[in-house]
Order: structure tokens, then C-alpha cells, then sequence
């Protein structure tokens, strides 16, 4: 299937997440039932990951940058300006200090996954 997937939109598709794996969406056979196994074979997804990591290269930077994080909503709340709640980090009479929403909290764990706090940033520029 490797060779079918710039030629077959469907299959793409699926494979980049936005259809699901349904018959109705395929009308070879054949290409549905390749699409079910890679949907369901561990080998297949490594593949998969691999095979879209090496489409969209941001991939990989993200998951490395989300890696420095304890977890998905401390990610969000150190780097999304939006956030409803924000931490940051700053040293506070040269003492780690961590932040909620500009307030000074000294807090030492996560309020999502209670993971204890590094006494530096996340990333370096203050993440």
C-alpha cells in the first residue's frame, strides 16, 4: 500500500486522521481491508508513525518539546498565551518560584497529573 498512498485520497486521508477506517469510504476492497489491518496491527502503527513523522517533520519537534513536560496540561498553561490558567517561571529573591497566572504561588506540583515541579523552567526562554 505504500506506493498507493499519494494516488489513493481515501487511504491518505485515513492515514493522516481525517476519515475513519469505514467501508463506505473505500470502494476497493482490497485498500479497506489493508487500511483495517494497519489500523490494527502494532508493526503497521509503528510504520504509520514513522511514515507520517517523515511527512510532517513538526511532528517529532513537538513530541520532543511536549516530552520536557510532566504532562499535556502543563504544556499548555507554560506556552499557550490563552490558557486560562498560566504557569510560569522566575527566580524570586533567587529562589524557584513558579507562577499562576502572574501570581506568585511557589507552587511545587502539578495541579493535573501531581508530579513535582522542577525548580527550573521546563524549556529554556521560561517555559
Amino acid at each position: 500500500m505504500q506506493g498507493q498512498i499519494d494516488a489513493d485520497p481515501a487511504l491518505r486521508m485515513t492515514f493522516e486522521g481525517a476519515i475513519l477506517v469505514e467501508e463506505e469510504n473505500f470502494p476497493d476492497k482490497a485498500t479497506y481491508e489493508a487500511a483495517a489491518h494497519i489500523e490494527a496491527c502494532p508493526a503497521c502503527q509503528r510504520w504509520l508513525n514513522r511514515w507520517l513523522d517523515a511527512q510532517v517533520p513538526e511532528r517529532v519537534t513537538y513530541r520532543e518539546r511536549l516530552a520536557k513536560y510532566c504532562c499535556l496540561h502543563m504544556f499548555e498553561a507554560a506556552t499557550n498565551a490563552a490558557a486560562e490558567v498560566r504557569f510560569s517561571f522566575e527566580l524570586f529573591r533567587l529562589e524557584p518560584c513558579w507562577l499562576i497566572n502572574e501570581q506568585y504561588a511557589f507552587a511545587n506540583f502539578c495541579p493535573w497529573c501531581a508530579q513535582r515541579l522542577p525548580g527550573q523552567a521546563f524549556e529554556a526562554g521560561g517555559f
